[in-house]
């Protein structure tokens, strides 16, 4: 097969493979809309190459079948883990608290994250300030620091632990502030992580917290997100908002085909050891230096060294440096079970409600990342959550389990789109 004719099939294949988890699960799969974000940042590029559109020049033309190939078998894992949760789930269904429960739990600690984080992001918006006008990111880096980057992923899981705090009135208040502060950050800086949690927290609420889930809000969302992130990525690389932006969102075709046109022609392959050195980097370093060298540090040393910024990876790109296709279609499988199996018990616990947000970020997050990442964000919630809510009170006072703000706010967010559902 040429290899234009593997790209028109795999892309085929992958439209195909999305339209079946929509309709199988009527538009209610956390599956379907975590894999139309990979399709997003994998197939977008691959569209605007068909199309005659601009690409990244870093990308190699002669292996984007192959890569769009590996795109089509990571999609179709996901699906098949899409069945398998709904074949689980129907031996347990997900047992939904009702909203207004009586006890409210309280998390002190909680409270004094939020504050800490709003106080942090107050200082650094009001510090990057004079740098957004007049420079670029990799300056607003440069006054932020090393605490940036610990600064997001704290937000990830802040922001995560909104269905801990929808009915605890002071919780939510100071949840709503910092998630304002948050936004303000990550604007003044560049960064679109805001979008994958606070889509992950509407996801969730859309899909297990209400009785009749309408999808077509869901794709609006989703596209909304997108538009914004094209919006932020135009704003960051002085470059025009369009279309073809919109596809070029994502840099894993370029990391897919560049390793494509390294293994196994040149390098062999890994045969699971990355993994391995993930496992072994997740500590800090200042507790244990392993030496290791990212995936993302490795590509830019091969593709443009000293380089003094990075182009991240891709999971799929990791799963086929070490085995091939085979490797994308085990990862892609064993990420969708995990995230099957925690949407599964969303709302059974304050953890389970948290972990299920925070994973599904995570994973729409790291698409463009590997899976030390991954590893490492995990390991750093889960700590973050055992922290904060070491110290917890019970409240069974009067008016506990009346509707939060946190509901009507959401309620609020989701009549907005009635009447632009995509499905009507």
């Amino acid at each position: 097969m040429s290899d234009q004719a593997l790209i028109y099939t795999s892309l085929t294949a992958c439209l195909a493979l999305l339209g079946l988890m929509y309709i199988s699960s009527r538009g209610r799969s956390i599956h379907f809309f975590v894999a139309s974000f990979f399709a997003l940042f994998s197939l977008g590029p691959v569209v605007n190459y068909i199309t005659g559109a601009s690409i990244f020049a870093g990308i190699r033309p002669q292996y984007i079948g192959r890569a769009t190939f590996g795109f089509a078998v990571a999609i179709a894992a996901l699906a098949l883990s899409q069945v398998l949760s709904r074949a689980r789930r129907r031996r347990g269904a997900v047992e939904v608290r009702p909203a207004a429960e009586a006890a409210v739990t309280k998390y002190p600690l909680v409270y004094l994250a939020l504050g800490v984080l709003i106080v942090y992001g107050l200082i650094g918006v009001a510090a990057l300030a004079p740098v957004f006008t007049t420079g670029s990111k990799i300056q607003s880096l440069q006054v932020s620091g090393s605490s940036h980057y610990v600064y997001l992923l704290a937000e990830l899981a802040a922001v995560s632990a909104f269905f801990m705090l929808r009915r605890d009135r002071l919780g939510y208040q100071l949840w709503i502030a910092n998630a304002c502060v948050y936004v303000a950050y990550c604007l003044i800086t560049f960064e679109r992580d805001f979008l994958f949690v606070f889509f992950s927290v509407f996801l969730h609420y859309q899909l297990f917290s209400r009785k009749h889930s309408k999808p077509g809000r869901l794709v609006l969302a989703g596209l909304a997100s997108a538009a914004v992130a094209t919006v932020l990525f135009a704003q960051r690389g002085d470059s025009e908002v369009s279309v073809a932006g919109l596809l070029n969102q994502g840099s894993v075709l370029f990391v897919d085909t560049f390793v494509m046109s390294l293994v196994p022609v040149q390098l062999a392959f890994a045969s699971g050891t990355t993994y391995v050195s993930a496992l072994a980097s997740v500590a800090p370093s200042w507790l244990y230096d392993s030496k290791h060298v990212g995936l993302s540090e490795w590509l830019v040393g091969i593709y443009a060294p000293g380089s003094p910024s990075g182009y991240g990876f891709s999971l799929t790109g990791e799963a086929y440096l070490n085995f091939g296709y085979y490797g994308i279609f085990g990862a892609f499988l064993v990420l969708g079970l995990v995230l099957g199996g925690l949407s599964r018990r969303f709302a059974r616990s304050d953890w389970a409600s948290y972990a299920s947000v925070y994973y599904a970020t995570i994973f729409m997050y790291a698409i463009r990342g590997d899976s030390e990442q991954v590893l490492k964000s995990m390991l750093y919630g889960g700590l973050f959550f055992v922290v904060v809510t070491s110290l917890r009170n019970t409240d069974v006072g009067e008016g506990a389990g009346r509707p939060p703000a946190a509901e009507a706010g959401l309620r609020r967010l989701s009549r907005l789109t009635d009447g632009h559902s995509l499905t009507h």
